[in-house]
């Protein structure tokens, strides 16, 4: 079972989530909620922690739709002002939306299914177009390369690798 807290804006409400097989599920009381020190938590389908939509099968999908959703929300705002902007001016605030949305817990989408990771190259091959300003029938691959960037799968293993390697280099300094 994961705990949460619901958004700060609205009243605190404890919210907790069964992970497991759906039989396994299946077999808990969910109207009831969980009672934990006097507190009740009511179960919930999805549940946001540290910015991460969890699943009760931990599939991503959740996460990945709303991932998709705030991207393309500022996408389109890029776009309406991107005839004001410089090449240069553009390629930082893209980098600011691709840091902040698609490279944040990204390491989480490892192993997440080839769907969830084709909607996230769509979504970043939208972020590529408009910054180049190209036309819906340019190669996304050429201007990605001319961007500097990898693909989302290519970028999720770089974070992985990197970070791997950040904590081997930190554990060796210690050890020596």
């Amino acid at each position: 079972m994961v705990l949460g807290e619901q958004a700060a804006s609205r009243p605190v409400e404890m919210e907790a989530m069964l992970c497991g097989t759906r039989a396994q599920c299946n077999n808990v009381n969910r109207s009831s909620g969980v009672v934990l020190e006097g507190t009740v938590f009511k179960f919930s389908d999805s549940i946001k922690l540290f910015g991460v939509k969890l699943d009760p099968a931990i599939s991503m999908n959740h996460h990945e739709t709303e991932l998709v959703r705030s991207c393309n929300y500022h996408i389109r705002a890029l776009q309406h002002i991107r005839p004001l902007l410089t090449l240069e001016s553009t390629k930082m605030v893209a980098l600011d939306i691709v840091s902040e949305c698609l490279d944040y817990c990204n390491l989480f989408l490892y192993d997440t299914s080839s769907d969830n990771l084709r909607k996230l190259q769509v979504t970043q091959n939208a972020l590529a177009r408009v910054v180049c300003q190209a036309a819906r029938t340019c190669s996304t691959t050429e201007l990605r390369h001319t961007l500097h960037w990898l693909p989302v799968k290519q970028r999720i293993n770089y974070k992985l690798c990197s970070s791997d390697l950040q904590g081997d280099a930190g554990w060796k300094s210690i050890s020596h």
